[in-house]
């Protein structure tokens, strides 16, 4: 059976990196790449099968763009990937709008839940999760501290600084206020399924724009325990990646970020047999996504470099 994959946000880091697990895994399965961006704007574009532009997942007009796409080019998978465009996702097929569509979203209530940092804050908290105190930006804080739009992806607005030192914006419920972690930061890059929770950890040794450009890859066992706990407090099911820092006082590890999805350098736990994006797709599929999760058996150290892409308009 030929599979026809439709491949949300094309243009992003993420995207493409889903794009190319795909076609070294399945190279006669048909990809449809997606994005708001034209073709010639959107680099996966160029090694998918068809192109399709849609209204960003925020608009009234996403929803039917995203039917009538998938219809017409026969798709029986759908990988959503900005966490906007999950939980349209979600909300979509929840509403049966999807039709038969396979799709890798988790359920809404798990989308939304991790949209809002305040929200997913308390949810780790009141499950018994380790995670930084957080408060909403409209809160006081005293001293050094980590401010995060409430909602947003890719690092963008987060920075450091002093409580005393925020901005107008910084101290409204648009923003979280959260207590400031320690070094090492790692990313959990995990699958929850039908038969528990595999997960494999990058530490982010050079990070641009958000994404990891250099990382350490290994196993470990206490942050896979930590993984399905991350999973029993929001709900979470099948691919998802959160962060870890360290408590500056005690050294245990703390949960800072959790995203419904995989991440834009998912691809550097991918590069060592740690296949989450195939593995994402054999589990809503029905298939048994454990070949795809070969742990490494130590240390592994990935770099990411550019490829070029030429198209013409």
């Amino acid at each position: 059976m030929t599979r026809r994959i439709w491949v949300g946000a094309a243009g992003s880091a993420t995207g493409w990196g889903v794009v190319q697990s795909i076609r070294e895994r399945w190279p006669d399965a048909v990809v449809v790449a997606a994005d708001t961006n034209p073709a010639h704007l959107v680099a996966a574009a160029a090694d998918a099968d068809a192109f399709v532009q849609v209204p960003p997942a925020d608009d009234p007009a996403f929803v039917g763009a995203l039917r009538d796409g998938l219809a017409a080019h026969r798709a029986d998978t759908y990988v959503p990937i900005h966490d906007v465009e999950i939980l349209a996702a979600a909300r979509a097929r929840e509403a049966g709008a999807l039709g038969d569509v396979r799709c890798t979203a988790p359920s809404a209530a798990a989308a939304a839940l991790c949209w809002d940092k305040l929200r997913t804050a308390r949810a780790l908290e009141a499950a018994g999760v380790p995670t930084p105190e957080t408060r909403p930006g409209d809160a006081a804080w005293d001293g050094p501290c980590v401010v995060k739009p409430r909602s947003g992806v890719g690092s963008r607005g987060v920075r450091l600084t002093d409580g005393a030192a925020r901005t107008p914006e910084e101290r409204t419920d648009a923003f979280v206020v959260q207590a400031r972690c320690a070094a090492p930061e790692v990313t959990v890059d995990a699958l929850h399924g039908r038969d528990g929770v595999a997960a494999v950890c990058r530490e982010r040794l050079e990070v641009r724009a958000g994404i990891a450009t250099k990382a350490r890859v290994f196993a470990d066992a206490a942050l896979t325990d930590l993984a399905r706990e991350v999973a029993r407090a929001t709900g979470l099911t099948g691919a998802f990646c959160f962060q870890v820092m360290r408590d500056p006082r005690t050294g245990a590890w703390r949960v800072t970020d959790v995203n419904p999805r995989v991440g834009g350098a998912t691809r550097m736990s991918v590069a060592v047999g740690v296949d989450v994006h195939c593995a994402m797709l054999a589990e809503a599929w029905g298939e048994d996504p454990r070949p795809y999760l070969v742990m490494p058996d130590g240390e592994r150290w990935v770099t990411r470099g550019y490829v070029e892409r030429v198209a013409t308009p």
